[in-house]
């Protein structure tokens, strides 16, 4: 074998496993890839949970998207847009210890461009000035935003009385 045949038989292997790896991307079952979105969500919302624990406010907002909405247990009962979900959460986070609570019977839906994900969660907090364990469930709907990437579109948060 010549070192030209030589090259030419390994561009022809590097074409047609660059075709498989393609027509392996266009075929993917509806499945599949409703199990990678939901694993790429779930992943994003991790995150989210790390930006809250660690109080990175910068990094929560880069997750939220352009037009988010958030309801709460308590006045305003509602906000919209980055800045005053930031705003509002930076003070909610400042009353809690440790954020994010742990989840309990979490599910996670998907729906062509969103996921959804709800959880009970529970959590030490400051009630009247004093300690208090709070229990509570979440909602949060994420959406595919621009290139691919998952952002927090709503969230509601209930408190169990």
């Amino acid at each position: 074998m010549t070192l030209v045949t030589f090259f030419e038989f390994l561009v022809v292997i590097i074409v047609v496993a660059a075709a498989v790896m393609i027509a392996r991307t266009y075929f993917r079952t509806d499945k599949e890839q409703e199990d990678l979105w939901k694993k790429s969500a779930e992943n994003q919302n991790d995150q989210l949970n790390k930006a809250l624990k660690d109080k990175d406010m910068a990094a929560f907002k880069d997750m939220l998207d352009p037009d988010v909405t958030r309801f709460y247990p308590k006045l305003p009962y509602r906000a919209d847009g980055p800045k005053l979900v930031a705003d509002l959460m930076k003070g909610q986070l400042e009353g809690n210890e440790g954020p994010p609570a742990p989840m309990y019977s979490k599910k996670v839906q998907s729906y062509q461009n969103c996921i959804v994900i709800t959880y009970s969660f529970m959590m030490k907090g400051i009630v009247n000035d004093k300690p208090a364990d709070l229990t509570g469930k979440t909602t949060r709907v994420w959406a595919r935003g621009k290139g691919g990437k998952w952002m927090l579109a709503h969230e509601h948060i209930s408190l169990n009385t």
